[in-house]
């Protein structure tokens, strides 16, 4: 039997966003803002509260995960600079 293996993502965004959707197949996303600033958002509501958009802080880094075999749905990150992005 051969070991189960899982392949990385990495993206650099600059100036602009991405929204993380179904079709990235990604479980687990890092990132970190980088330069300018930056926000993240997720699209879902916990008991009728929506979801907040939360501002990224230059070097902090924020760590998001679903359990498998689930993947991250329309999630959105936003700069005006530079976010490093890793996910699997």
């Amino acid at each position: 039997m051969f070991p189960v293996t899982r392949k990385i993502w990495t993206y650099q965004l600059n100036a602009g966003s991405i929204t993380i959707d179904e079709s990235y197949a990604l479980t687990n996303l890092s990132f970190v803002l980088t330069a300018g600033t930056g926000s993240f958002q997720g699209s879902a509501s916990a008991n009728g509260v929506p979801s907040a958009i939360v501002p990224l802080v230059i070097g902090q880094a924020v760590s998001v995960s679903t359990d498998s075999p689930n993947f991250l749905d329309n999630f959105t990150i936003t700069t005006t600079g530079s976010v490093s992005i890793i996910g699997k």
